[in-house]
């Protein structure tokens, strides 16, 4: 994320730190210092507060970390989560109290029969001292296919499979799950507050796309029989969709934009590595602001008024990248 002085922080996941980067990108420092033992088990968001002070959100230990604007440590708060499932990503409300989005739990599928399923996605409300408060909202999370192999079960991605997206910012949960071009926007309480829609998207999947987004199945299960096994009850349980998924990912800019990004063409790929390079940016209202392309392999992490910071995967690559942005009234 972008620091106020035009800085970066960036979450090392290898060293479990976060690096802190001047304006012009060279290094400044580390947090925890290089050499002391680092209090992460394991970064899951780094996401901005109203004040200019970062949330750094351990997902392993259930741990919210906060940094001033100059990086340096505040405090963390260890959150009262449930005993099932795990947490993912963290944003601040603004009022002093969180939001954190749940993570993927084979306990959120206890008792499932074989086929496509979508466990249900919690986001749970915390105070300052990390007591539960209440649930927000209960969605439909990422689609999984359950394939039974024996005595034994295997959850993978289906072809062209709906997920489940969101961001936060001024108070507000924003939702997207997949089925339709349809965002939900939710307040602090809970209470769905409004609804943000694009009329008219195509979401036709042809057979030319359900070719592509097979491939990457088909490269892997080139001798690996298991694999093989897999895929072929994955086809008799899953009917081929008639549908795109409507969404790939969702960000919220520093002025409270809404960027919706296009699922990719083909699908998002084994594991997921495919990134949308399509997006459709609409204000707080719903209104259509404009749609934008990014360059191949490229995530934005990070919105402000002129400027996108994100990360780049290459082959073999991470690098941390910063675009101008230029905005024109529609």
């Amino acid at each position: 994320m972008r620091l106020r002085d035009g800085g970066l922080a960036v979450v090392d996941g290898g060293s479990r730190r976060l690096r802190f980067y001047g304006p012009g990108g060279s290094p400044a420092f580390s947090w925890p210092a290089e050499g002391e033992p680092s209090p992460f088990q394991g970064i899951t968001s780094l996401e901005p507060m109203a004040d200019d002070s970062l949330l750094a959100f351990d997902g392993a230990s259930s741990t919210l970390f906060v940094l001033g604007p100059d990086g340096s440590p505040v405090r963390d708060i260890h959150l009262d989560a449930p005993e099932e499932g795990s947490l993912s990503r963290a944003s601040s409300l603004g009022d002093g109290t969180f939001v954190v989005r749940g993570g993927w739990s084979t306990a959120l599928l206890r008792g499932a029969r074989p086929g496509l399923i979508r466990p249900p996605l919690s986001f749970l409300r915390f105070d300052g001292g990390g007591r539960l408060l209440d649930t927000l909202a209960v969605v439909p999370g990422d689609a999984v296919v359950l394939v039974q192999l024996g005595p034994a079960g295997a959850f993978v991605p289906p072809v062209l499979g709906p997920l489940t997206a969101s961001g936060v910012h001024d108070g507000r949960l924003y939702l997207g799950t997949g089925e339709t071009f349809q965002i939900r926007v939710y307040d602090r309480e809970g209470d769905l507050e409004r609804l943000l829609r694009v009329p008219g998207v195509d979401l036709t999947v042809t057979p030319e796309e359900l070719r592509e987004a097979r491939g990457g199945w088909s490269a892997l299960e080139r001798g690996n029989p298991i694999a093989g096994r897999i895929l072929a009850q994955v086809e008799r349980s899953v009917p081929p969709p008639t549908t795109r998924p409507a969404l790939a990912s969702l960000l919220v800019d520093r002025q409270g934009n809404v960027w919706v990004g296009e699922y990719p063409r083909g699908g998002l790929g084994m594991g997921g590595q495919r990134r949308p390079t399509d997006f459709t940016v609409l204000d707080s209202g719903g209104r259509l602001l404009g749609r934008v392309g990014v360059p191949e392999g490229f995530e934005p992490t990070d919105i402000g008024g002129d400027w996108v910071v994100g990360i780049h995967r290459g082959p073999g690559a991470e690098t941390v990248r910063a675009y101008r942005l230029e905005r024109k009234e529609p």
